[in-house]
């Protein structure tokens, strides 16, 4: 308790500085102060097989770090159908043991009375673009939340690579807390999958003519501007964190 009576103050402290700080403030507090939402495991009846896959992603993580694959799952399970898979991770979804994050490729994450030993830890995805696009993410590793405060499951942190957002004061080897979301407001900063192959994280911009323009804060860089059809939102930014040695 006395480590979150500091935090809480250093949070008090950085909410008078600056926006970023007030947004810390508020994310501390939903996630120490207001609690969380967690599931009746003891009452929850599983399938042997669904007990069975949540035992095997349970110990995948606690082992490497991040989440299993489906191919993973698939193996461990011994079978080649990829539906079978997905239905006994949408009956640990449905129940509440874990959850998972849209089109990422190790998205599943344990709910908070499941992560026992995890808890407080949330995805670290890996790299992302703020220069030119780099290949979308497909490596999870998890990191600390008493060390980055955000908004519970929904989040998930990003290293930023590149100086096209410096503008905003988002540099080179920053952390970008990010909220999984699909849609976003004209000016808020996400992260965008292009050609479901890169990811870059830009300010966006949907125009009348169904084109997306991401714009970089950097003034000798140019935009970058594609049809609707070639752009899915992955997220907007909620802070961004600088680790200083």
């Amino acid at each position: 308790m006395l480590l979150l009576h500091r935090l809480l103050m250093m949070m008090l402290k950085l909410k008078r500085k600056s926006h970023v700080g007030k947004i810390m403030l508020e994310c501390f507090v939903n996630v120490f102060y207001n609690g969380v939402s967690l599931p009746q495991k003891a009452t929850t009846m599983l399938t042997k097989k669904q007990a069975q896959v949540y035992e095997y992603i349970k110990d995948f993580i606690g082992d490497k770090g991040y989440s299993p694959s489906c191919h993973d799952i698939a193996s461990h399970l011994g079978t080649s159908s990829r539906g079978s898979v997905l239905k006994h991770v949408n009956a640990l979804i449905k129940h509440a043991f874990i959850t998972k994050t849209p089109h990422v490729a190790r998205g599943i994450q344990l709910t908070p009375v499941a992560r026992e030993s995890h808890s407080g830890s949330i995805p670290h995805l890996g790299k992302i673009a703020a220069g030119s696009p780099l290949l979308a993410f497909d490596h999870i590793e998890q990191i600390d939340l008493n060390h980055h405060l955000s908004q519970g499951n929904k989040c998930y942190l990003l290293s930023v690579e590149g100086e096209s957002m410096i503008g905003i004061g988002i540099q080179h080897n920053d952390l970008v807390l990010i909220r999984a979301q699909q849609t976003a407001d004209n000016g808020q900063i996400v992260v965008a999958l292009i050609d479901d192959y890169e990811t870059t994280l830009k300010r966006y911009h949907l125009s009348p003519d169904d084109t997306i323009t991401l714009s970089p804060e950097n003034r000798h860089m140019s935009p970058l501007v594609f049809p609707v059809s070639r752009v899915k939102l992955q997220g907007v930014l909620v802070a961004h964190i600088r680790q200083y040695h």
